[in-house]
C-alpha cells in the first residue's frame, strides 16, 4: 500500500504589483510517495523526513533595489491531515544575495503567515527545499494536498 502526498506551490504578492515582484520558478508541485516498504519490521511506524531536491523551486525578488523586504510563508489546505508536518527552507543565497538573512533552517509551514527570510535589493535564483514529516500508518492512505503561499512584503 502506498501513501501519496501532493504539494502545490502558489505565490501571492502583497504590494505594488508593477513595482515589486516575487517570482517562483522551477518545479511548482512536489509529489512525494511514501511507500509501505519504508517500514522495516511488523509493528513499526514510518520514521524520518521526506525531502524534495535542495533546489526544487527558486524565488526571485525584483523591483526593490536598496529597499528592505521580507518573504512570509503560509499554507492553505485542500485535503490535509493534521498529523502531516510540511516544512520549507532556503538552501542558498541566490544571485545577488549578499543582503539575505534567515530561512536556512527548516521551518514548519502553518496556515498563518510566518516570516521566512528577509533581505534587501534584487535577488534571483534563491533555492527552496520542502520537507514532510509526521506520516504514519495511522494516517489513511490517500492524496493530501496543500498550497504553499509565499508573500513578499516591502518593509
Amino acid at each position: 500500500m502506498k501513501r501519496f502526498i501532493l504539494l502545490t506551490v502558489c505565490v501571492f504578492i502583497i504590494g505594488n504589483l508593477y513595482a515589486q515582484r516575487l517570482v517562483l520558478s522551477g518545479s511548482l508541485s512536489w509529489n512525494p510517495t511514501i511507500s509501505s516498504t519504508l517500514i522495516s519490521e511488523a509493528g513499526n511506524d514510518y520514521s524520518g523526513i521526506v525531502s524534495s531536491a535542495t533546489n526544487h523551486s527558486f524565488l526571485r525578488i525584483r523591483g526593490l533595489t536598496g529597499s528592505p523586504w521580507r518573504v512570509d510563508v503560509s499554507k492553505s489546505d485542500t485535503n490535509w491531515n493534521n498529523g502531516l508536518v510540511l516544512m520549507v527552507q532556503r538552501t542558498g543565497n541566490g544571485i545577488g544575495g549578499f543582503g539575505i538573512n534567515g530561512g536556512t533552517v527548516a521551518q514548519t509551514i502553518t496556515n498563518n503567515n510566518t516570516p521566512f527570510f528577509n533581505g534587501n535589493n534584487n535577488i534571483s535564483n534563491i533555492p527552496i527545499q520542502f520537507h514532510l514529516s509526521g506520516y504514519s500508518v495511522l494516517i489513511p492512505a490517500g492524496n493530501y494536498t496543500s498550497s504553499v503561499i509565499f508573500t513578499l512584503i516591502d518593509l
